[in-house]
């Protein structure tokens, strides 16, 4: 019994990815111009569709930041400030008030493309790894992401917060 135990724990502190997996879904870039390192959950689907939510992790003098960045196309034409929030599968939430959006029309669907950027701090990256999105909502209009999508997304950004810097 106690050896059935100690190998779950050992399971369970494993990371849900390897690195080779880790490696295939984050997208590096350094930009020359100000020496920022900064590293992508995938931005797009393997059909090239727009993912609706990605994340970043910046590395710029000895500092990282992370953020959240959302897109939707939708036919509601939302004002330059909304309520936005992220919510998770067991009712919690990250949540933005007067939240800085981008608007303009698509130019593949008769919708309007609005796009945002949250910078997250380390309570709410916490909560990025130890939970499952279930839903992103701007305004009153209610995004879902399925169960496995949320899984999926947990698992990049654990990916994503160990990203380091090529050698």
């Amino acid at each position: 019994m106690k050896n059935s135990i100690l190998f779950f724990a050992l399971l369970l502190s494993l990371p849900a990815f390897s690195q080779h997996d880790c490696e295939k879904i984050i997208h590096y870039e350094y930009s020359s111009f100000d020496g920022e390192h900064r590293f992508f959950t995938p931005k797009e689907d393997e059909k090239k569709r727009d993912e609706p939510i990605y994340f970043e992790k910046a590395l710029s003098k000895g500092e990282t930041k992370y953020y959240v960045h959302i897109k939707v196309y939708y036919p509601t034409f939302y004002t330059a400030l909304v309520d936005l929030s992220i919510l998770f599968a067991d009712g919690s939430k990250i949540l933005r008030r007067q939240q800085l959006i981008g608007v303009k029309p698509s130019k593949i669907t008769n919708f309007y493309e609005s796009t945002t950027l949250i910078r997250i701090n380390e309570s709410e990256l916490n909560l990025l790894l130890s939970k499952r999105i279930g839903s992103f909502r701007i305004q009153t209009d209610e995004f879902k992401i399925p169960a496995e999508e949320g899984v999926q997304l947990k698992h990049e950004v654990e990916c994503l917060r160990y990203a380091q810097v090529p050698k």
